[in-house]
């Protein structure tokens, strides 16, 4: 893949159907870096990673695609390819598709990538992280995670709940990453039913 200037912005490493796309990522990243790109990814036909190469910090983090063809929705997975179109991945700022979105009544704009696909009808779905209702507006009735699964919704804060309990089994987040606070006497996250004084409820 070809940066503006002509220059490579990053390498895909094709391997056969089904081998492990874990083997020699180090190696992967070094080499891409050598050659001073940006991005370096693997493949095996249905499982797709690509990472970040000059980003510090552990490979996890670096990561900014990971899907599987095969298990994800159709739709999800091709918003999550779109990371690879030229243009996007050429901006040296590419945009992901994964973001937990959720439902209501509102009409919203429709996920990054899809006005370039077609002129669907427009989407009841918004990224949470976007997502700004005025005061008075009823829950959301559902919320979509990155991994295509949904979960219903009956109030404001089911949606906090659901995306970590999300985070938290898939091991993005961690006991230690909690408690957070919202007052002296009270939790906004734990991973106990227990008030900062110890009472349980």
């Amino acid at each position: 893949m070809l940066r503006p200037d002509g220059e490579p912005a990053a390498t895909l490493e094709a391997k056969r159907p089904g081998e492990s796309l874990v083997a020699h990522r180090m190696q992967m990243l070094n080499y891409a870096n050598i050659l001073g790109m940006a991005y370096a990814g693997r493949t095996d036909g249905n499982h797709w990673e690509l990472y970040k190469v000059f980003e510090p910090g552990r490979l996890e983090d670096r990561r900014i695609l990971d899907v599987s063809i095969a298990e994800a929705p159709a739709h999800l997975g091709a918003l999550k390819l779109l990371l690879l179109w030229r243009p996007n991945l050429a901006s040296g700022q590419p945009v992901t598709a994964n973001t937990p979105m959720v439902e209501n009544d509102k009409l919203a704009p429709a996920p990054f990538g899809v006005e370039q696909i077609s002129a669907p009808a427009p989407s009841k779905w918004a990224e949470v992280s976007g997502y700004n209702p005025p005061s008075g507006t009823p829950s959301p009735t559902a919320i979509r995670f990155w991994d295509g699964s949904e979960r219903s919704l009956t109030a404001w804060r089911d949606i906090l709940i659901n995306v970590v309990e999300k985070l938290y089994g898939q091991g993005r987040l961690a006991a230690k990453d909690v408690p957070l606070w919202r007052a002296s006497q009270r939790h906004r996250l734990h991973t106990e039913p227990v008030h900062p004084t110890g009472k349980r409820f």
